[in-house]
């Protein structure tokens, strides 16, 4: 399995317009930082995303992976995978 941990990227990511991040079957994204998705930006998932912080997403995101993890999503979220619900989602 592949990772993807925001950690180090600093303290916030920005998915701009025209920009994407596509996160594959055997891939894990962890947000343990602020990321925001502004309009014209987009994430697919189709793998694993642990949110550990906040998610802004300024559209509709739709899920057809796993989503879970403590953190906090600001937006629209549509749901055609698994979500793993803990504290603070």
């Amino acid at each position: 399995m592949k990772n993807l941990d925001l950690s180090t990227v600093g303290s916030t990511l920005a998915i701009g317009s025209g920009g994407s991040l596509v996160i594959g079957p055997d891939v894990t994204l962890v947000v343990d930082q602020i990321m925001t998705v502004t309009p014209g930006g987009s994430i697919t998932n189709n793998g694993i995303i642990e949110n550990e912080s906040v998610i802004n997403y300024d559209g509709t995101f739709t899920n057809s992976g796993i989503y879970k993890g403590g953190g906090t999503f600001i937006g629209t979220f549509t749901n055609n995978g698994t979500i793993e619900v803990s504290s603070g989602n």
